[in-house]
């Protein structure tokens, strides 16, 4: 189970904005693999 996803920031630093796009991807790997099972617990 997912328990928090990702909340992106606006930012015009390239180095916030390319960590943003490693947390939303993540994010959408761990959703797509793990979204449903209560085993697994995203802790943020």
């Amino acid at each position: 189970m997912i328990l928090k996803h990702h909340n992106s920031i606006e930012t015009t630093d390239k180095l916030l904005q390319s960590g943003n796009s490693a947390e939303k991807q993540m994010a959408f790997y761990l959703q797509r693999a793990f979204g449903d099972d209560e085993n697994f617990h995203d802790l943020k």
